[in-house]
């Protein structure tokens, strides 16, 4: 029943609704599922929305195919490639996954984070020293351009352009590299 919930949402904003918690009120009533159970199946209503989409999306990809990826950058492309391509598939519940995940970065950085363990996990690296958060910190910049880019509207083909760009650009950047980046950002 959480799946069909979840689909169903998706099925609303495709079709302009907005996402939030009305709008699962909503596809919880066109099922006749009773509101007390929507907190037992999305307990966070919008973020488990979320979370469990892009769950769903990650438990898809094939890891026989990762496995047969040379390199650690290749499997992150491959991965993030293929999350793009599968989300981009309702690319109006995409950008309102994503303009909801900028409106509460204290809610989507950690979610962001948790994303990037899970990528580079699948990704089969297993380090335990200071890379182990370097990674997962280039990973998580390199997201978050990805997803300004997906919300200024770029093509598919430019998006998936980017993402083996910056994950290219990223593997020879030093951790400084990254920091002074955000600081002329910021600036």
């Amino acid at each position: 029943m959480k799946r069909k919930l979840v689909c169903d949402v998706v099925k609303l904003i495709e079709n302009g609704d907005k996402l939030n918690n009305f709008t699962i009120i909503k596809a919880a009533i066109d099922l006749n599922v009773e509101e007390s159970l929507i907190i037992v199946y999305l307990p966070e209503k919008v973020e488990s929305i979320i979370d469990f989409h892009i769950e769903s999306i990650l438990q898809n990809i094939d890891n026989i195919s990762i496995n047969d990826i040379n390199g650690f950058s290749g499997k992150l492309i491959f991965m993030i490639k293929n999350l793009y391509r599968e989300l981009n598939q309702n690319p109006r519940f995409l950008k309102e996954m994503l303009k909801y995940q900028l409106k509460h970065p204290t809610k989507s950085a950690p979610r962001l984070w948790k994303l990037c363990d899970t990528l580079i996990k699948n990704a089969n690296d297993r380090s335990i020293d200071f890379s182990f958060y370097t990674k997962r910190a280039k990973l998580f910049q390199i997201l978050l351009l990805i997803i300004i880019d997906i919300l200024r509207n770029q093509s598919s083909e430019d998006i998936e352009h980017l993402i083996e760009y910056r994950i290219n650009q990223a593997k020879n950047s030093k951790i400084k590299d990254m920091i002074n980046f955000w600081k002329s950002k910021i600036s």
